[in-house]
C-alpha cells in the first residue's frame, strides 16, 4: 500500500523505474545492485534527503502526506529540506482532483510546532497556496471551501498573535482570503497591532474581504491611518453587533 511507503521505497521504485526506461525495461543487475546501495547509504544518513526526494514523495500524492509531515517538521533537518517538504504538501492539496484536508491539517500542525520563524512565514506562505487554489476553483458555498475555512480560519487568527511581525503579516494577507467572521474579528484585533506592516495590512485585508471602501493599501505603512482604522472598527462594532 503506497500509504506504508518509507523514503527508501520512494527512491528505489524510483529509480529502478528510470533505469528500466533507460535500458528498455531490463537493468543491469549491477546498476540495479548500485542503485541500493545508495538508497541504503542515503537511509542511514537521513539528513541528506533533498528537495528532490520531496518532490518525488509529492508526486504520490495524499498517501505521502504523513512522510511529507515528519519531514516538514523534523529539526534535524536542513532549512531546505523541510521548506520544500511544506512545498510539498501544499502541492498535494492544490494538484489532486480533489483537495487533500490532510494536507492542510499537516500544515497547520507544522507551523504550529515550528520556531524558525522565517520556515514557519514560509509555511504559512504554503497555507496560503492551498487557500488560492481552493479559491480558484471552488465557490465560497462549496464543501471543499468550507473544509479550508473550518480547518484554517482559528489556526491563522491564533498565528497573528506571533511574536514574529513578518509571521503576523502573512497570517493577515491569508485571512483575507477567508472572508469569514473569525477572520473579520482576527483582523480588526490586528488593527490595533504594535507593528505598523501588520496594523496596514490587516486593514487593507478587511478592506479587500469584506468591500468597506477604505482605500488603502500595503505601501501605506508610513501614513497616519488613524482615520479608516475607526472607520474599520465601527464597521466591526455594527457587524457583530447586528
Amino acid at each position: 500500500m503506497l500509504g506504508d511507503l518509507t523514503m527508501r521505497k520512494v527512491v528505489s521504485c524510483t529509480c529502478l523505474a528510470l533505469l528500466a526506461m533507460v535500458h528498455g525495461g531490463c537493468a543491469r543487475h549491477s546498476q540495479v545492485r548500485e542503485l541500493e546501495r545508495r538508497v541504503d547509504s542515503l537511509e542511514a544518513r537521513e539528513k541528506q534527503i533533498t528537495p528532490e526526494h520531496i518532490r518525488i514523495l509529492s508526486v504520490i500524492g495524499e498517501p505521502a502526506v504523513i512522510e511529507l509531515s515528519e519531514i516538514m517538521r523534523d529539526t534535524r533537518r536542513p532549512f531546505n529540506v523541510r521548506l520544500a517538504a511544506a512545498g510539498g504538501l501544499s502541492n498535494i492539496d492544490r494538484r489532486l482532483r480533489q483537495p487533500c484536508d490532510l494536507a492542510l491539517h499537516a500544515l497547520v500542525r507544522g507551523v504550529n510546532e515550528c520556531d524558525d520563524s522565517t520556515l514557519k512565514l514560509n509555511m504559512i506562505t504554503s497555507v496560503r497556496s492551498c487557500v488560492l487554489g481552493r479559491q480558484s476553483q471552488y465557490a465560497t458555498d462549496s464543501e471543499e471551501w468550507r473544509a479550508a475555512e473550518s480547518i484554517l480560519a482559528r489556526p491563522l487568527a491564533d498565528w497573528l498573535g506571533d511574536p514574529d511581525s513578518g509571521v503576523r503579516v502573512m497570517a493577515a494577507c491569508t485571512l483575507a482570503d477567508l472572508r469569514t467572521q473569525i477572520a473579520a474579528h482576527a483582523l480588526v484585533v490586528a488593527l490595533d497591532d504594535t507593528n505598523a506592516s501588520v496594523r496596514t495590512y490587516a486593514l487593507v485585508a478587511l478592506d479587500r474581504s469584506f468591500g468597506l471602501g477604505l482605500g488603502v493599501s500595503p505601501d501605506d505603512w508610513t501614513k497616519d491611518l488613524r482615520e479608516p482604522i475607526e472607520k474599520a472598527k465601527r464597521w466591526w462594532d455594527s457587524r457583530s453587533a447586528g
